[in-house]
């Protein structure tokens, strides 16, 4: 057991002074915009525990209605949005889609 942990806590480490955010320090106002999310986000899930269980369709309503999805709604996006089309649709559903003359693939970007 003494040598399970030992690695498990060696790789926690690597793990953390590998991770995309290492390197990034919240100023003042981030982190009061983090904690105002925080406390929405637990506000909300002490009114509905179930909000984190069970399908995404089933929560969706009441996710959208909340001040917490509005608020995120309303942030800027600080990445370029896409998806991986083949992990995102059945290859048959894709190629179909070949047939419409205003749907296109790019492979490259």
């Amino acid at each position: 057991m003494q040598s399970y942990m030992t690695k498990r806590n060696e790789l926690l480490k690597k793990t953390e002074s590998e991770h995309f955010s290492r390197d990034i320090h919240l100023d003042r106002k981030e982190i009061a915009a983090e904690d105002k999310l925080f406390r929405i986000r637990d506000k909300m899930l002490e009114e509905d525990a179930s909000l984190v269980t069970g399908l995404y369709y089933d929560k969706l309503a009441k996710l959208k209605a909340s001040p917490l999805y509005e608020a995120l709604f309303q942030m800027p996006k600080p990445a370029v949005h896409h998806c991986h089309v083949t992990a995102a649709a059945p290859v048959d559903y894709l190629i179909e889609l070949t047939y419409r003359d205003y749907v296109y693939y790019n492979d490259r970007a």
